[in-house]
């Protein structure tokens, strides 16, 4: 795993005679700064961060949970976030784009880093009853777990899942508790101050292409608009599984429509993508523990059977789970190609998940106005 190029410094300091702490964050954009204060009920006198590879720090202010009465005020313990308020700021150049994620499948054992070069394993049962993540770093690095790991970024697939706002360690092994990026999301200010987020499904970034999707598009034209009304009812139906087909000729027209679509579910709080040509079989295994509302592209579908029997074996395994429960999140596989002929209708007689998928499976996407 490579490190976390956002990772800071932090350093505070409190009234009187209490010790100051170090701790990390995570730089989002502009000014911001994600970090944890991992203290409780201390006067906050002031907090500074410092770039990796520099001496130089940086007054901040804390900016979330918006303080009632000013500084110096007592710190709770959890997630916060800073704004750098001291003149001569410059953000490091060349940062990736910054991407946030969530855990969204039942799978045990989801590797994550946490920002200091620590590499962990996410107990995600654990974190579904606490509403954080449960990070067991491995043996090794025992020795260099401490609070200076409050504030951390955990990541997974360069996208960050959280920031470290409690550890605790015994002789041998060490835990990290974090505040996951959804429970943040939810709370009071965090979405205004940070800005649109969308929470990427991390488990799905190997098997996915990355298109640079954006909030901000042309309008599709107006039949175009149609198609992704219907695509999106169609999402939202009560089936837990269900397959379509989009026909388009033109693969740049086909890809451009889906990007539309991947855009408007965002939104709506769902995740998935194209999925990637080379995806090999045991990697599809993860489409059978999805836990978050999914929709998976396969473009050039006609010449891609053998993969997409892969995975919609891989999707089977979510409606015989052990005592006969479905899961609640809901899939959808969205085929693309040229043509409906012999291939779609040899495809459907081999697994009967896609036998029976009732009327208007088959749309055709019309072309874009030259």
């Amino acid at each position: 795993m490579r490190g976390d190029p956002r990772a800071v410094r932090v350093r505070w300091t409190f009234s009187g005679d209490q010790p100051s702490r170090v701790g990390r964050g995570h730089l989002l954009d502009g000014d911001l700064i994600l970090t944890a204060t991992g203290v409780t009920d201390r006067d906050l006198a002031a907090v500074r961060v410092q770039l990796a590879g520099s001496a130089q720090e940086y007054r901040c202010e804390v900016v979330w949970p918006a303080p009632e009465t000013g500084l110096p005020a007592p710190v709770r313990a959890g997630a916060v976030v800073l704004r750098v308020t001291e003149p001569g700021w410059n953000r490091p150049p060349g940062l990736p784009p910054l991407r946030w994620g969530q855990l969204a499948s039942n799978r045990p054992g989801c590797s994550v880093e946490v920002a200091g070069g620590l590499n962990g394993v996410v107990n995600v049962g654990a974190a579904a009853k606490r509403q954080r993540y449960h990070v067991t770093v491995e043996r090794t690095y025992r020795s260099r777990i401490g609070d200076s790991s409050i504030g951390a970024a955990v990541l997974c697939n360069d996208l960050i899942l959280g920031v470290v706002v409690l550890v605790e360690t015994d002789r041998e092994w060490a835990w990290l508790n974090a505040a996951p990026v959804p429970v943040l999301l939810a709370q009071p200010g965090f979405r205004e101050l940070v800005g649109p987020v969308v929470a990427e499904a991390a488990e799905l970034q190997p098997v996915l292409e990355h298109p640079e999707l954006s909030g901000a598009r042309p309008p599709p034209a107006t039949d175009r608009v149609e198609v992704v009304s219907g695509l999106q009812e169609w999402c939202g139906s009560d089936s837990w599984f269900s397959v379509r087909l989009l026909v388009a000729s033109n693969t740049s027209e086909r890809t451009e429509f889906v990007n539309e679509l991947l855009v408007a579910l965002r939104n709506l709080g769902w995740s998935g993508g194209s999925l990637r040509e080379s995806t090999a079989r045991p990697d599809l295994d993860v489409a059978g523990h999805l836990t978050v509302p999914t929709l998976l592209v396969v473009d050039n579908s006609e010449h891609r059977s053998g993969q997409l029997l892969d995975l919609v074996e891989a999707v089977e395994k979510r409606s015989r789970p052990a005592g006969g429960a479905v899961a609640a999140a809901k899939v959808r596989i969205l085929l693309l190609a040229a043509d409906d002929g012999d291939w779609w209708e040899d495809l459907r007689s081999e697994h009967w998940l896609l036998r029976d998928l009732g009327p208007g499976v088959v749309m055709s996407l019309p072309a874009r106005p030259r």
